[in-house]
């Protein structure tokens, strides 16, 4: 097998408890051609004295690393991007800087991306709180299942834990909110390759950090992509999408519901309001929503248009 040049691109803010360990399991990597893109996203703390200082623990790393520095915060999304056109290698792979990964990691996926002749590999990972759950998720066969599956959460939609084909990034749509963005852009690069393969062994190692973007729910973030989302369907005439695309409307009106406090109903209404035909696929089998979320969610469409309708005959009175 050959040794391709692989770019490990790693936008950092805010991680200055967590970018030590980030940056050695990066830099002890047993594949030696590597090429790691730092984007220093106008971080306020020590993060990027921390990692220089342990990329100058690693001389013979050092001439193959580079640290951007955005002029603004420019948050994940657009440092991603930023890191993949500073980028030389022939592969990619993401890291989030409070993350860490197995030290055989990019070995076992370039060595799987070249052996298969794929453009995309997944790889099982850890999620890591006070302890440590493997994630296995279900096979699959084609990338339209893994699309509909993404939007059904059961692989994982991520951009992290996967290795891409470089070339697979020219011309993709990248959204400023940072909520579902992995999302969008998988939608893109999955529509444009024609061979996936999953690794069963987990490499990645994601941590829980109550400071994450996803702890700290930003629903106009995530309405924004959503809306994004379903104007690539439409622009592609992927309608074949829109069952699994419904279910994940629902779930993230369903969350919306429990987990978003204060709820803001001039957002709510928004959500509600991107597609109406959700609303009939609420109770569709495959999906990630149990039967109790099912009702809730029924019942709050319910209430909803009914309030909807005495604020509608109100005006008009």
């Amino acid at each position: 097998m050959n040794h391709p040049l692989v770019s490990v691109v790693v936008p950092i803010y805010g991680v200055e408890q967590y970018i030590e360990k980030c940056a050695k399991s990066l830099l002890n990597q047993t594949y030696e051609n590597i090429q790691y893109v730092f984007v220093n996203d106008c971080t306020k703390d020590n993060s990027i004295d921390i990692l220089k200082s342990e990329i100058d623990n690693h001389p013979l790393r050092k001439p193959y690393v580079k640290i951007i520095n955005n002029k603004t915060n420019q948050g994940l999304g657009i440092s991603r991007h930023i890191g993949i056109n500073n980028s030389d290698g022939e592969y990619i792979i993401f890291i989030d800087s409070d993350d860490w990964i197995e030290l055989e990691m990019v070995e076992k996926m370039v060595t799987s991306i070249v052996e298969t002749k794929s453009d995309i590999v997944a790889t099982n990972f850890y999620k890591n709180s006070d302890k440590v759950i493997k994630y296995n998720k279900i096979g699959y066969s084609t990338t339209h299942e893994y699309i509909c599956n993404m939007f059904l959460l059961k692989v994982s939609a991520t951009l992290w834990n996967k290795i891409y084909k470089k070339n697979l990034f020219e011309n993709i749509r990248y959204p400023k909110d940072n909520m579902h963005e992995d999302l969008y852009i998988n939608l893109q690069l999955f529509k444009k390759t024609g061979k996936v393969y999953h690794i069963e062994e987990s490499l990645y190692h994601y941590r829980e950090n109550p400071n994450s973007i996803t702890h700290n729910y930003p629903l106009q973030q995530s309405i924004n992509n959503l809306l994004n989302i379903k104007k690539y369907i439409e622009s592609e005439c992927y309608y074949d999408l829109y069952p699994a695309y419904y279910s994940f409307l629902n779930y993230v009106k369903s969350f919306a519901l429990k987990k978003v406090r204060p709820l803001d109903f001039k957002q709510i209404d928004e959500l509600f309001s991107i597609d109406k035909k959700a609303e009939k696929y609420i109770f569709q089998k495959t999906q990630f929503n149990n039967i109790q979320t099912q009702i809730l969610l029924f019942m709050f469409t319910l209430c909803y248009k009914c309030i909807k309708g005495i604020s509608h005959w109100g005006k008009h009175a």
